[in-house]
């Protein structure tokens, strides 16, 4: 199986060669921006410096880390619930740092850096400034430019020991808040793009089982040539620029999310596919949308209707399509359990498979009261399907590889160890896969 990490690593790595770099500090959030190159290369890392990163995160690279010695500096929040799992993980790593924000809990979409970023500031500062001091890692002195390597998206700043940034999961600001103070002494390389972060992780979603379903939706609006379409909460754009191609180019596709990192990518990959006489974005909230009334044809929403209030999103989209148009939205299924196919005990199994994740919003959905909205809502003609999505090594990598490294957080060492070997039977004989439900609804404005 290859997994994120494969995908990712070689063109980190030849980015750096690239620009003629061979030791630099790395700062990441996702353990799978970062793992291989700790496994593999750790020679070529004068540090790294994880940022709140996930249990799962930390744990998958934590054994890797090792490596890194005196070189790994973590992060973290004090009032995160996981923390303690965090802090188990460092007892391994007696010679690695951790730092605690007091009085914070950071979730995947918190803007860290813009929220904490003096602490965050001062002590990476003075974290690089000791390994500066140890590691010979040579000043460099390129031209502060933004560029596009294989797709990975870079921006140059400063002069001085390179030190690479690397995604903060979701959040809206990414290093925006800390990339000059940084780069008074560090050559900063900020790198964003389609492989790596967040954005890698949505941008495979939208190629195999997920996708499937989304279809499925689509199929159901039944999209006609010329019809102007809303996609709300549209992340970096993944499944707009499918759309695009899905209808041939014959409608104008909208896309809305409150994620100034989200749109900033999303239109970076627009212009690179040469879509943006058909595609273009607001940032804005589910449920409060800038449009004037009967403003679309179709609405839809993937998976997003969980961020927002749910009831107040549904009457968004009825009131900014015209009458006659359609409302098409898939929403998680935390209701119900994943399967996951691999010949594991029932107990172990079943702990794996009723996994959820935090709850983003009570007033979001992300269970099968998205019948009874849509109902209550005011369409007509409403259409209910549940679907499971399947995912397989061969065609969802990135997203099997998610889900596995989640299962990190929720077993102990010897489950773990029990997990990973049913995986290798069941990856051998090629029967592994990963199913999730979703609930799908379609209805019409009267």
């Amino acid at each position: 199986m290859q997994n994120n990490d494969e995908l990712r690593q070689p063109q980190i790595v030849g980015l750096l060669k690239y620009l003629g770099i061979q030791k630099a500090h790395f700062a990441a959030r996702l353990s799978t921006d970062c793992k291989t190159l700790v496994e593999n290369c750790p020679e070529s890392m004068g540090s790294l410096t994880m940022l709140c990163p996930r249990p799962s995160d930390f744990r998958s690279v934590s054994t890797a880390a090792a490596k890194l010695e005196s070189r790994l500096m973590l992060i973290a929040g004090d009032h995160s619930p996981e923390v303690e799992a965090v802090r188990t993980s460092m007892e391994s790593l007696p010679h690695a740092q951790l730092i605690t924000l007091s009085d914070y809990s950071p979730g995947n979409d918190t803007d860290i850096v813009a929220e904490r970023g003096q602490e965050i500031g001062d002590n990476m500062l003075e974290f690089l400034r000791q390994r500066d001091s140890d590691q010979q890692i040579e000043n460099i002195s390129l031209d502060e430019t933004d560029g596009n390597w294989n797709d990975l998206l870079y921006q140059i700043r400063g002069k001085g020991t390179p030190l690479v940034l690397l995604p903060l999961f979701y959040s809206p600001s990414q290093w925006d808040y800390l990339v000059d103070r940084l780069s008074q002494n560090h050559c900063t390389i900020t790198i964003t793009g389609a492989k790596v972060g967040a954005v890698f992780n949505l941008e495979t979603r939208a190629l195999g089982g997920y996708l499937n379903a989304v279809e499925k939706v689509i199929i159901e609006t039944d999209i006609q040539p010329g019809e102007r379409v809303l996609d709300i909460g549209c992340g970096p754009g993944s499944l707009d620029r499918w759309l695009a191609g899905y209808t041939n180019r014959d409608n104008v596709i909208v896309g809305t999310d409150p994620s100034t990192y989200f749109l900033r990518e999303a239109e970076a990959l627009v212009k690179n596919d040469g879509l943006e006489d058909i595609i273009n974005f607001e940032e804005c909230a589910g449920d409060s949308l800038p449009f004037p009334d009967d403003s679309f044809d179709v609405a839809v929403s993937f998976t997003a209707i969980q961020y927002p209030d749910a009831d107040k999103m549904l009457s968004e989209m009825m009131r900014v399509i015209r009458p006659g148009g359609r409302v098409g939205v898939l929403a998680r299924a935390d209701d119900r359990p994943n399967l996951i196919n691999v010949p594991l005990r029932e107990e172990v199994k079943s702990r794996i498979e009723s996994q959820r994740p935090q709850r983003h919003n009570e007033l979001g959905c992300n269970e099968a009261s998205l019948y009874r909205r849509f109902h209550q809502s005011g369409l007509g003609n409403v259409k209910m399907f549940p679907q499971l999505a399947i995912f397989t090594p061969q065609s969802d990598g990135s997203r099997v590889g998610d889900l596995r490294d989640s299962f990190n957080s929720i077993l102990g060492n010897e489950e773990l160890s029990e997990f990973r070997d049913a995986l290798e039977v069941a990856l051998k004989d090629g029967s592994f896969f990963v199913a999730e439900w979703f609930h799908c609804a379609v209805g019409t404005n009267p």
